[in-house]
């Protein structure tokens, strides 16, 4: 008897509702979560106004180039998303156009405070520091874990 019961249950729906009533539910949730994706989207769709004034510090791998200046990092961020929406695919942060040659060939960089050397981000690659010295070896990141280390022993 219960397992008759438990049939004409499931049979009914899910919480007694009928099989019309639920795939309206299933795709009123469905709507709701295209609606909630378009109007919020994803960081590169909602700008980048909170780097606006803040400056960073670009270089050119165009080898006949090599420019280094400062950039508006909104505006570095706003160029980086574009590339990307042309390429979906491509990993990591793709180049920007130099204002120097016109390449697209520019770059985010860092100036080692020790040595003074301008670099690209990440340059060294997997198995080291994004800020990681190519020349001195010098990195922000590695000492500051070097001191935390040190501090909590």
């Amino acid at each position: 008897m219960k397992g008759k019961k438990l049939l004409r249950a499931m049979r009914s729906g899910v919480f007694g509702m009928s099989k019309p009533l639920m795939i309206i539910m299933v795709v009123a949730c469905l709507v709701l979560a295209v609606v909630v994706f378009f109007l919020f989207g994803n960081e590169e769709q909602s700008g980048y106004s909170q780097f606006e004034g803040v400056s960073i510090l670009v270089k050119c791998s165009n080898p006949e180039c090599n420019a280094e200046y400062q950039m508006d990092k909104k505006e570095f961020r706003e160029a980086v998303s574009a590339e990307k929406q042309k390429n979906l695919l491509y990993i990591g942060d793709p180049p920007i156009r130099c204002k120097e040659c016109g390449q697209m060939s520019l770059l985010e960089a860092i100036k080692c405070p020790k040595c003074e050397t301008v670099f690209f981000k990440g340059q060294l690659g997997p198995g080291h520091f994004k800020d990681e010295c190519p020349n001195c070896g010098y990195s922000e990141t590695k000492e500051q874990r070097k001191k935390t280390a040190g501090g909590s022993s």
